[in-house]
C-alpha cells in the first residue's frame, strides 16, 4: 500500500495540473460513455463549487461526473478564497457523453484445463460468445440478472484437443435481439500450466488468490475516499480510481469482482511480477507467484525495482545448479523483511490489518494456504516488528 499510495499521490498531482491547464481553455473534450462516471480533480475538490450547464446530459457532485444522456455539457469547478476574493480560481471541462456500451467489462481466470471468463453486460444482451479457436469448446455458461445488468460466467475447455496453450487471444461476440455483433472486443491472457511445478514462465493470478484479495479489500458499491490515505478514491474491491478515469458507479459485488479480476490479470500487477520473474530467470510455482502478486496489488510494484525483498529473491539460488529458484529462499530473512511492510503514510503509522495480510501472504508463499485468518500470531511471533507486538495484536 505504501508504494502504491505514494505513486498515486504523484500521479494525481500531475493529472490535476494538466487538467487545470488544458480544460481551462476547453481545447480538449472528455468522452464519457452514457451510464458511466468520471472523476475530475483539482487541488481543493471538497471546497470547490461544481456546476453543470446541462444536467440532463451530465451531472456533477464533488468532482464526480455522471453521464446521463448522449450530448455535450460543460462542467465548471470554482473556488473563491474568503480572505482574498480576487484570487478566485476556476476550471472548465468539456464533457461529451457518447453511446453506452452493452459490454461493460470482461476478464478471465485460468483454472486448470479451463479458462473462466466473467463479463458484465446490459440486459439487452441475450448471449455472449468468446471465440478463441475452433478446437476449443465452451463447457459451461451461466448468467444471472444483477439489477439492470447481466453477470456472465463462461468456461472454455482449452485442453480438448490434447494440448494446452500457454496463452490465448479471444474475440467476444454479443447477441442483441436477433443479430450477433461480431468482435465487439478482444480479450487475451495467460494459461497457467503445471501450477505446482517450479518453472520460469509467465503466469496469471489464481482464482483462490483473487477471491482472497476480494475478502481483504472488502466491498464498496460507490466511489469513496480511502479511509487511510487522503485524496485517494476507491470503489469495488479496492480498485483505485485516478483523476480523469471513467468507471461505473453504484456497482454490484459481481461487477466489483469482474473489475478486480481484470485489474489483476489484465493489469500491471501480474505483468510486472511476470517481467521480474522471467527477465531474471527465476523458477517459481503458482503459490509463490500469487503471494508476490497479492503483495504488489496492496503496495504497488515499485519494490520489484529496488528493495531488500527484491535482493532476497535474487539471492535464492539452487546450490547444485546455480539457478535462481524460490524454493531456496532464505525463509527467515525473507519473512522478517516481508512483515516490515505494514505502514501507511500521511502520517506514517502501523496498521495491524496490513500485518495480518502479510502473514496470510506468507502462508500462501510457503504453505499453499489461501485461508484468510488472524490465527498466525504465534507462528510469526519471533519475526514481528517491534512497533506491533504480539500482545497488541492478540487484543
Amino acid at each position: 500500500m505504501f508504494y502504491k499510495r505514494i505513486a498515486i499521490h504523484i500521479l494525481v498531482a500531475l493529472l490535476c495540473f494538466a487538467s487545470t491547464y488544458v480544460h481551462r481553455n476547453m481545447s480538449v473534450g472528455i468522452s464519457v460513455p452514457q451510464g458511466m462516471s468520471l472523476l475530475l480533480c483539482n487541488k481543493e475538490n471538497s471546497d470547490s463549487v461544481w456546476r453543470s450547464d446541462s444536467e440532463n446530459i451530465a451531472t456533477v457532485t464533488r468532482g464526480i461526473v455522471y453521464a446521463k444522456n448522449v450530448g455535450e455539457a460543460t462542467i465548471t469547478s470554482s473556488k473563491i478564497l474568503a480572505e482574498n476574493p480576487s484570487n478566485s480560481s476556476s476550471c472548465t471541462y468539456k464533457i461529451k457523453v457518447t453511446k453506452s456500451s452493452d459490454l461493460k467489462t470482461i476478464s478471465y481466470i485460468s483454472e486448470g484445463h479451463a479458462l473462466m471468463f466473467y463479463a458484465i453486460t446490459s440486459n439487452r444482451v441475450k448471449d455472449v460468445k468468446v471465440q478463441i479457436d475452433k478446437e476449443y469448446v465452451i463447457s459451461v455458461k451461466n448468467k444471472k440478472e444483477v439489477g439492470e445488468d447481466i453477470f456472465w460466467k463462461i468456461a472454455i475447455n482449452i485442453n480438448s484437443s490434447g494440448k494446452q496453450p500457454d496463452h490465448f487471444v479471444g474475440k467476444v461476440d454479443l447477441l442483441i435481439g436477433p443479430q450477433w455483433l461480431k468482435s465487439v472486443t478482444t480479450v487475451s491472457g495467460l494459461c497457467n500450466i503445471d501450477i505446482d511445478d517450479e518453472r520460469v514462465t509467465p503466469r496469471s493470478a489464481s482464482k483462490n488468490l483473487i477471491q482472497l484479495i476480494a475478502k481483504w479489500e472488502g466491498f464498496c458499491d460507490k466511489i469513496e475516499e480511502d479511509t487511510l490515505v487522503n485524496n485517494v478514491f476507491n470503489i469495488g474491491n479496492g480498485r483505485v480510481i485516478n483523476c480523469g478515469e471513467t468507471f461505473y458507479n453504484n456497482i454490484s459485488k459481481d461487477h466489483a469482482f469482474v473489475d478486480l479480476v481484470s485489474k489483476i490479470n489484465s493489469g500491471k500487477y501480474t505483468a510486472d511480477v511476470n517481467n521480474f520473474i522471467v527477465s531474471n530467470k527465476i523458477k517459481c510455482n503458482q503459490q509463490q507467484f500469487d503471494a508476490l502478486v497479492s503483495f504488489s496489488y496492496n503496495l504497488g510494484t515499485g519494490w520489484l525495482k529496488k528493495s531488500k525483498l527484491r535482493d532476497l529473491l535474487l539471492e535464492a539460488r539452487n546450490p547444485e545448479t546455480d539457478e535462481l529458484c524460490l524454493a531456496f529462499l532464505n525463509k527467515e530473512k525473507f519473512t522478517k523483511e516481508w512483515l516490515e511492510y505494514h505502514h501507511v503514510t500521511n502520517p506514517k503509522r502501523c496498521v495491524p490489518g496490513m500485518l495480518y495480510r502479510r502473514m496470510s501472504e506468507l502462508n500462501i508463499f510457503f504453505d499453499n494456504n489461501y485461508c484468510s485468518t488472524h490465527n498466525n500470531i504465534d507462528k510469526y511471533e519471533i519475526y514481528l516488528p517491534k512497533c506491533l507486538s504480539s500482545k497488541v495484536l492478540k487484543h
